[in-house]
């Protein structure tokens, strides 16, 4: 159905959730009213938000699987732009060992530029991923199992694997003090 819009003036088609305003002024209506209102408008759907969580424990369930799955798939895209699902040390496949590695050991730098509550770069890892993500998933990073990205980080950079340094071990708890 054609309509006259009684904002702008000009015939259009009629769209059933704004009466006698045209789509686009009903848009911009609504930019206007949000931006006008935003305060107000956030307090209430803070409000609503914490009402639910205290009275919906289905919905606190939901509301969590649906956290799980977005960072589980914020991983996987991550770890499949940087060489999918396998150590670029030693080789390891089993996904829970997998985790993203800054190639040139400024983890914690790149952490505390992102920024952090207590800025010390620890933690915050779920940021970098969203970081690499909009950025394109830039070169600098690999994909390491957690033994490799430890075995580097207090090996000066290297992982012991590369490093040669397996004569060091101790073995079955005989012990050489000099």
């Amino acid at each position: 159905m054609i309509v006259t819009c009684r904002k702008c003036g000009e015939q259009k088609e009629k769209s059933s959730q704004t009466g006698s305003i045209c789509a686009d002024c009903y848009k911009a209506y609504l930019a206007e009213y949000r931006a006008k209102n935003y305060e107000t408008l956030t307090a209430k759907a803070r409000e609503k938000h914490a009402r639910k969580r205290q009275t919906d424990s289905d919905w606190v369930e939901l509301e969590r699987k649906r956290g799980r799955d977005y960072w589980q798939q914020i991983r996987h895209e991550a770890i499949m732009a940087y060489g999918g699902y396998k150590c670029a040390c030693c080789g390891e496949t089993e996904p829970k060992f997998l985790t993203i590695d800054h190639i040139f050991n400024n983890g914690a730098e790149h952490r505390r530029e992102l920024g952090g509550a207590d800025g010390n770069g620890k933690g915050y890892s779920n940021r970098v991923l969203v970081w690499a993500k909009q950025h394109g998933y830039p070169a600098g990073f690999q994909v390491l199992c957690m033994n490799c990205n430890f075995g580097k980080s207090v090996n000066g950079g290297i992982c012991p694997h590369k490093a040669g340094h397996s004569a060091n071990r101790v073995n079955s708890g005989n012990v050489q003090t000099g």
